[in-house]
């Protein structure tokens, strides 16, 4: 199928499992199935001919239609997730009395306990 034309698809039904699987060639060979969307009727969209030199009009199925028509929203949070800095998650502790962040636990009881505010000595009377 990669040596086809842009307009080209092939599809098979699974009858028992009701399931359309599609291949569809447009800049690379595209794979899609489906159990709910049909592939008629075929929509048109543009895509650069380099035989030509110019834009023409290529025939996609219409689950190909569907899928890209609902992408918005996973497209739009890829782009935040890139344009944001994930936060670097350190060795931090919340003390088991005060509820203080603290960067260190007690080595004998392993609980994370405040040094600074005497909550260390009061939790070991």
């Amino acid at each position: 199928m990669r040596q086809e034309d842009g307009a080209s698809y092939d599809y098979r039904f699974d009858k028992q499992n009701e399931i359309l699987p599609v291949r569809w060639k447009d800049d690379s060979v595209c794979t899609m199935t489906t159990n709910y969307d049909t592939i008629e009727p075929l929509g048109v969209v543009k895509r650069w001919s380099p035989v030509q030199c110019e834009k023409i009009n290529v025939s996609i199925p219409k689950l190909f239609q569907t899928c890209n028509k609902n992408m918005g929203g996973v497209d739009e949070l890829d782009k935040s997730i890139s344009l944001y800095r994930i936060a670097i998650h350190g060795k931090k502790w919340w003390c088991g009395v005060c509820h203080a962040r603290v960067r260190s636990q007690c080595k004998k009881c392993l609980k994370t306990l405040c040094v600074k505010k005497q909550c260390f000595e009061n939790f070991h009377l």
